[in-house]
């Protein structure tokens, strides 16, 4: 009896096996036909983030300088 439950687990287990071999191969096929898009995508979004960053460390020096200004201020003060 646990000899017929093995042999079932191992024959789904190939056929879910096979399963995911025809999936990755249907990706792959997907993948080759549209790979400009994705391609197109991928440099847009390397733009997009190279343009956040630039953003980013202009507003952190411009926080810095204020920073400055403001520790020039007070030390002027002082004197």
């Amino acid at each position: 009896m646990f000899r017929n439950i093995q042999i079932l687990l191992t024959q789904h287990l190939l056929g879910l096996k096979q399963i995911c071999y025809k999936l990755v191969v249907q990706l792959l096929y997907i993948l080759m036909d549209n790979w400009y898009l994705i391609l197109q995508r991928i440099i847009l979004l390397i733009v997009l983030i190279s343009i956040l960053l630039s953003i980013m460390i202009l507003i952190i020096f411009y926080l810095i300088v204020i920073l400055m200004q403001q520790l020039l201020s007070f030390l002027s003060n002082l004197l």
